[in-house]
């Protein structure tokens, strides 16, 4: 579901139970929005308590593109879990056992997930990404004041050639 183009989304539970309630919260692994009654019995199930539940605010900020983002196999239904280099391609364990049997190196989604938070790779990038941030600021900064100093060499010509033809 593309977040930007939806204004209102229901709880999903309570959507299923024919009763309509504005969802308040996000549960990306369980692609449904939920209200404010349902996220906390979602946050208290056994099955739903690790999931990482966002504001509805938050999920609308999100770009369409990763709105789009499968987490379940499209083939069988089962939450993507692996990840093969050899194919370049996110698996469940149904892929894995079907498809990926002679496949060497396959890691965890939820390991990358956490050292990606913790890593310098990821720290180095973020710096990197402001300093370019930085950078264009100064660039946008130093372009308006070079237009205003054109501007201001333009009327002094101007006012020359005036004065120089009333000369």
């Amino acid at each position: 579901m593309a977040a930007s183009h939806v204004d209102v989304i229901l709880c999903g539970i309570c959507d299923d139970q024919h009763v309509s309630n504005v969802a308040n919260y996000w549960c990306p692994e369980c692609e449904e929005g939920l209200c404010t009654t349902c996220k906390n019995y979602h946050s208290l199930s056994k099955a739903s308590r690790q999931h990482g539940i966002i504001s509805i605010d938050d999920y609308k900020k999100l770009p369409a593109e990763i709105c789009k983002i499968e987490q379940n196999c499209t083939e069988h239904d089962k939450k993507l879990q692996m990840f093969c280099p050899r194919h370049d391609k996110l698996c469940c364990i149904m892929c894995v056992s079907e498809n990926h049997k002679e496949c060497t190196g396959m890691f965890l989604i939820d390991d990358v997930i956490k050292s990606s938070r913790f890593s310098t790779l990821f720290d180095s990038l973020e710096k990197s990404l402001k300093d370019i941030q930085e950078n264009i600021e100064m660039v946008v900064k130093d372009r308006k004041a070079n237009l205003d100093e054109i501007k201001q060499h333009l009327l002094k010509s101007l006012n020359d050639i005036k004065d120089t033809r009333r000369k």
